[in-house]
């Protein structure tokens, strides 16, 4: 099965190495009308990830608008004051309940707060939010979205995040927005006598990660820990690896395999310096996608479509609305299918395989 790699990172800071505070969680929650139509009810169930969520709803008098702001923060950072603050990064997870195609939840604001007050980038993307909670990830490690800061203005208390979505209903699907837990990690630079030159990681097989790291002018006894994530949150330690004391260019490798079948994986090296002080490199994510299950040829369609790849799987149809149609499948070999649509009328339908599914269009 073939794997579509993600490697995120190559970064190189001279004589300085990235520290990474948190994520870290808010302490104050509430619901800002200073946007929006539609009110976020209990903000405090943000602070954890625990399937508590605060949610937002179109009404059957607006279908159409934009949620108020949900303000957090009081993160209680502690950043240190000869810091240089590089990046800043905000996961949200979230997901929406009455959609389909036409019936939508977007974001439409997050901004984070300086002295409680919305600065910088917009981070918001285009893409639908879907029915099960995900965390999406806004900001990295040296992206500090379009502004500067101070560590004093990352310390305070009115340092934090406000976020706002988009929302577009029908009259017979009424859409809610639903966020579940926000949290914020801070990247930030110190001087350092060992500095890292680049962290990449690369997939070579389905199940192996190849790690590399390079540093230079190390005149100081170390320790590298490789660590892996499934969540950018919780690590694991992976593998000790005693650094070399050189004056020149040094490259260190590790090989993960992965023996639980994820597709997903974070990693960090943590290096812990001979006085005992622990610093971390940016966060490196590596991901392996594997194909879709099925092939659907052609799309749009007028009287037939060809199904590939479903093997033994149940293939069914649906209208945009859900309702199942019953269909007249023939089998042309072990993994390929055709089904006929001549008596569908125009339209948009949903192919279902198994727990996939994929958008038809017929002419």
């Amino acid at each position: 099965m073939s794997a579509i790699i993600f490697a995120i990172l190559s970064f190189h800071i001279s004589l300085a190495q990235y520290s990474t505070l948190g994520p870290l969680s808010g302490s104050t929650f509430s619901d800002d009308n200073s946007v929006g139509d539609f009110p976020f009810n209990i903000p405090g169930n943000t602070i954890a990830s625990d399937n508590t969520r605060s949610t937002a709803s179109a009404l059957l008098t607006l279908l159409n608008g934009d949620t108020h702001y949900l303000k957090v923060t009081g993160f209680g950072f502690s950043i240190p004051s000869l810091a240089a603050v590089t990046g800043i990064r905000v996961d949200v997870e979230k997901s929406a309940t009455g959609i389909n195609v036409f019936a939508t939840v977007k974001d439409n604001e997050i901004r984070l707060l300086k002295s409680n007050t919305p600065v910088g980038d917009n981070k918001a993307d285009n893409t639908s939010w879907v029915g099960s909670d995900n965390y999406d990830i806004y900001g990295d490690t040296t992206d500090a979205w379009g502004t500067t800061w101070s560590p004093a203005e990352i310390n305070a208390s009115d340092f934090g995040v406000v976020f706002s979505a988009k929302i577009a209903g029908l009259l017979s699907l009424i859409p809610s927005a639903r966020v579940d837990h926000i949290q914020i990690t801070v990247f930030y630079i110190i001087p350092l006598p060992v500095h890292f030159l680049n962290f990449t990681a690369t997939v070579k097989k389905e199940n192996e990660i190849s790690l590399e790291w390079t540093t230079a002018d190390n005149d100081e006894r170390v320790m590298f820990t490789v660590q892996r994530s499934i969540d950018g949150s919780q690590w694991d330690d992976l593998k000790n690896i005693p650094g070399v004391i050189s004056f020149s260019t040094r490259m260190y490798r590790y090989t993960d395999r992965i023996t639980n079948g994820g597709n997903r994986f974070y990693y960090r090296i943590k290096m812990t310096l001979f006085s005992g002080a622990a610093l971390y490199t940016r966060i490196v994510l590596a991901e392996i996608r594997k194909q879709e299950a099925f092939n659907l040829f052609p799309n749009p369609a007028r009287n037939e479509i060809f199904i590939s790849g479903s093997e033994n799987e149940d293939i069914s149809l649906f209208s945009i609305s859900g309702e199942k149609i019953k269909v007249k499948l023939e089998k042309i070999s072990s993994n390929q299918a055709k089904v006929n649509i001549s008596f569908l009328k125009s339209g948009l339908y949903i192919v279902r395989v198994g727990d996939k599914q994929r958008q038809l269009l017929i002419q």
